[in-house]
């Protein structure tokens, strides 16, 4: 038969290992995310010296050169922002396994404590047995007899027991202790993690340049309006909004200039379309917005008077894709379908006006 006492020890140490473990999971996800965000950092130094190199540029003719430099600026800004979200969903993923793993120490450290527990009432009884037994011995001594051999024997196996009972005792308090520490611990890293894990959702969640969503928050937000709708069976209308022109206002005048409009334009698609619109920046001078309950008649109104706001000085034109959302249709073919109706009004405004060649409405 099985000693208890070893399957106990061994459950106790079935679950140090299992605790050991994700310590050392959690460690590794800690390296691994400090080694990503200082990939995205080193990315975002090389985007940003190559802007400076740009900006300091006034060689002639270089156009090409310089489109192409900030294109590839752009793309490491892509690639950081895609990495940082990633960075952010492994750090959730560390703060839950940090939780679970204190949540693991503090039910480890309970086990310890009831096993102290027990021994101790071991302890008790045997100290009964004992005070028994020495008892028997003082009265068999006293009345002139010799101890007699067997009593002497429980007596000694029972002083050898009740001594290594208190000692596992006091051993697993101790390791009790030590884990309710760790558990602080673990939830104090897991504490951390969920805020740091915060603030870059928080950070994610809005373009910096532009003030709309950024593309992650944003994907959330357009695809709760497609369920949302296909719940309630209202129409909704999904935008691709390009903003004419962008590479070439910068390379003519300059990023920051080009920042301006695009700035711009977030704006006034933020101000006309009403506050439960989603607008989210999709790319480097893309847009993609949802105006739910309208269809593409009441769409195309929207984005007219939109034009018209934009059409003021300093003036900024845009190409707009419209696409209503079909019965069981995805969010990536929605906008798919969004885009090639932008290339599709541009093709036609640059057949109907070739000296408009961003002109473009769904």
């Amino acid at each position: 038969m099985a000693d208890p006492d070893d399957a106990e020890q061994q459950h106790l140490s079935d679950r140090d290992q299992t605790t050991s473990d994700a310590d050392q999971t959690g460690a590794d996800l800690d390296q691994t995310l400090s080694e990503r965000d200082q990939a995205s950092s080193d990315r975002d130094q090389r985007a940003a010296d190559r802007d400076q190199r740009l900006a300091d540029s006034d060689r002639k003719g270089g156009a090409g050169d310089r489109v192409e430099q900030a294109n590839v600026a752009q793309r490491g800004r892509s690639q950081s922002a895609e990495d940082r979200a990633q960075s952010t969903d492994a750090r959730q993923e560390a703060t839950d396994m940090r939780h679970a793993n204190a949540t693991r120490r503090d039910r480890a450290a309970a086990d310890r404590d009831a096993a102290a527990a027990a021994r101790d009432r071991l302890s008790a009884s045997i100290d009964a047995e004992l005070e028994l037994l020495a008892r028997q011995r003082d009265e068999d001594t006293w009345a002139g007899d010799l101890l007699p051999l067997d009593l002497a024997g429980r007596l000694a196996v029972h002083l050898k027991r009740a001594a290594e009972t208190r000692d596992r005792a006091a051993a697993h308090r101790a390791a009790a202790a030590a884990d309710r520490e760790e558990a602080a611990r673990d939830r104090e890293l897991s504490a951390r993690d969920r805020e740091q894990a915060a603030r870059e959702l928080k950070r994610e969640s809005t373009d910096h340049l532009t003030g709309t969503m950024g593309r992650r928050a944003g994907h959330v937000a357009l695809q709760r309006e497609i369920d949302r709708t296909a719940r309630s069976g209202e129409p909704l209308v999904l935008a691709f909004v390009d903003v004419d022109g962008l590479k070439a206002i910068n390379d003519t005048h300059g990023h920051p200039v080009g920042d301006e409009a695009l700035r711009r334009v977030a704006r006034c698609l933020m101000a006309t379309l009403r506050s439960y619109d989603v607008v989210m920046r999709f790319g480097g001078d893309e847009f993609v917005c949802s105006l739910a309950g309208l269809d593409l008649a009441g769409a195309r109104e929207r984005f007219a008077e939109i034009r018209a706001e934009l059409a003021t000085p300093p003036g900024h034109a845009i190409g707009v894709g419209l696409a209503q959302r079909e019965d069981h249709e995805t969010l990536e073919a929605l906008i798919a379908r969004a885009d090639a109706a932008l290339l599709d009004a541009r093709r036609a405004a640059l057949e109907a006006d070739g000296d408009r060649p961003g002109a473009g409405g769904g």
